[in-house]
């Protein structure tokens, strides 16, 4: 017993004392209203008594919960499994999480109470069976993922902050799309967010703005580029928050007074621009130069444009090809599909089926294991559109021989309406 539990004793032997000494004066009352204000008397002192059992129940239990709770801390390091071995998959083994959650430290809350009950909610999740990713499709602890709401698909954490990391990193990579029934994955999900992190999410945000801003404009110092928000933007003149160099948000050069951008245009980029072929996308006047591919471009700001006259997309009388580009394409599918060993007749063959079907749909996959590979050049291991570096396998496009990660698979699968290339 505790020092508490001994003031509980002592206070009902007090009580229950009293009120024998309250009932012997009951007995041997006279007058009436002396025996009235005795019996309250002995009424509040039985209620004092309840109280007392109440307290000492709940004592009780505490010293249950107590001794349950440091009995189990104490047998944990005989219940830990090889968690690689109980739950054979790779991924666990190379997590930094483990299957069975870290327990707390052994403290009683002043009120009584311990972390033993979220413990054991927690263990009775880890001893769930794994489920499999809907990204990387690997068996995952279900301790170390998220159940998506709306489509109820099942992302692991590694996943989860991959895709978001790649958000931040390239525009192609926003929004973190999961499948049509949920394609954009909120991040102010409180499950997800407690994956990400604060600064992950705040990155993010900074980013968002960037990508939703129509007409960006970028700092005109080469060594910085750094973008500028709209707030930051007055009229024409907009103020670099990192270096404070002012540029002109019309023509994107340095600042200048004069309201004619025409005159300090910078003859030089003028020069790089019709040399390298560039284009410039009519939604957002984004430069861009493209050595492979088709004329049709999508623009990240949504624009869909000509390459070759930068005229919105089918009101222009180009070909969709340019034939050095075409065949370009066509050599690098050809050598896909035919491990690096393509013929002239081959690449030929697929230049044809390009030019009459377009871009390759991406309809069809097959899972290609690393060690089938006939090298292992870093092209071979590395997705095609994340450059993540797989570690077992990746899908390979059964018509263009594209290899892409289980994640990007999913764009393809679940978005294929909306790729043209």
């Amino acid at each position: 017993m505790d020092a508490g539990e001994w003031d509980t004793a002592a206070a009902r032997d007090a009580f229950r004392q009293e009120l024998e000494s309250i009932n012997v004066a009951i007995r041997l009352a006279v007058v009436p209203a002396t025996a009235a204000i005795l019996e309250n008397q002995a009424l509040v002192l039985r209620l004092q008594l309840e109280e007392l059992d109440v307290l000492e129940s709940r004592q009780a239990s505490q010293r249950m919960q107590h001794s349950m709770y440091r009995a189990m801390l104490a047998d944990l390091p005989l219940l830990a499994p090889n968690d690689s071995a109980s739950r054979g998959c790779r991924r666990q083994a190379a997590s930094s999480d483990t299957a069975i959650p870290s327990h707390p430290a052994v403290t009683v809350n002043p009120d009584g109470s311990t972390q033993l009950e979220e413990y054991i909610d927690q263990l009775k999740i880890a001893e769930e069976p794994p489920k499999q990713c809907y990204a990387c499709m690997e068996e995952t602890p279900i301790n170390q993922g998220v159940i998506l709401e709306n489509c109820s698909h099942f992302w692991c954490h590694e996943c989860l902050r991959r895709c978001f990391d790649l958000a931040i990193k390239n525009e192609g990579g926003h929004p973190v799309r999961c499948c049509e029934q949920l394609p954009k994955i909120p991040m102010d999900n409180p499950a997800i967010a407690s994956v990400l992190g604060s600064k992950m999410i705040t990155d993010l945000k900074a980013k968002i703005v960037e990508y939703e801003t129509p007409n960006r404009t970028y700092c005109h110092e080469r060594s910085c580029s750094t973008f500028i928000p709209p707030d930051q933007v007055l009229e024409r003149m907009a103020a670099c928050p990192i270096c404070q160099n002012k540029t002109c948000a019309e023509c994107k050069t340095q600042y200048h007074e004069s309201p004619d951008c025409t005159a300090v245009h910078d003859e030089a980029f003028d020069e790089w621009r019709t040399k390298n072929q560039a284009a410039t996308c009519p939604g957002c006047h984004r430069v861009v130069v493209i050595s492979y591919g088709c004329n049709h471009m999508l623009c990240p700001c949504g624009s869909e444009f000509c390459y070759e006259c930068s005229v919105i997309w089918k009101e222009c009388t180009c070909e969709r090809w340019h034939n050095d580009r075409l065949l370009d394409r066509a050599a690098e599918v050809a050598d896909r599909l035919a491990d690096g060993m393509a013929n002239a007749v081959q690449v030929q063959q697929v230049a044809e089926a390009l030019r009459a079907e377009g871009g390759c749909r991406h309809n069809n996959w097959t899972r290609t294991d690393l060690f089938t590979f006939t090298s292992s050049t870093a092209a071979e291991v590395t997705c095609a559109d994340c450059h993540w570096r797989a570690g077992e396998f990746l899908w390979r496009c059964d018509r263009c021989g594209m290899r892409v990660c289980s994640r990007c698979r999913v764009d393809y699968k679940d978005f294929d309406d909306h790729r043209d290339y």
